[in-house]
């Protein structure tokens, strides 16, 4: 982390669709809605994730992901500025 007078100055602009959410993966599993004006088709990486997890595995999975997400947002933060985008 820097010093208190090493000011970072990076801005850090995440996607949240399928970056910081598995969000494919969500809908593949029935577990969210499509977002509207999108196919009802989750991407392919999403089905596969989804068609090998069972329920349980499935909570673990989203589990970690929140947990690698907040990780990569801290890490970020340490460059300067974080952002999501939609």
């Amino acid at each position: 982390m820097p010093a208190d007078s090493e000011v970072p100055s990076a801005l850090v602009v995440f996607d949240w669709d399928d970056t910081i959410l598995p969000t494919a993966a969500l809908v593949a599993a029935k577990r969210i809605a499509p977002a509207p004006g999108h196919p009802g088709e989750a991407a392919t990486s999403g089905a596969r994730a989804c068609g090998l997890l069972n329920d349980w595995d499935f909570d673990s999975y989203l589990e970690a992901c929140g947990v690698a997400a907040l990780q990569a947002l801290q890490k970020a933060k340490q460059f300067g500025r974080a952002s999501l985008s939609d």
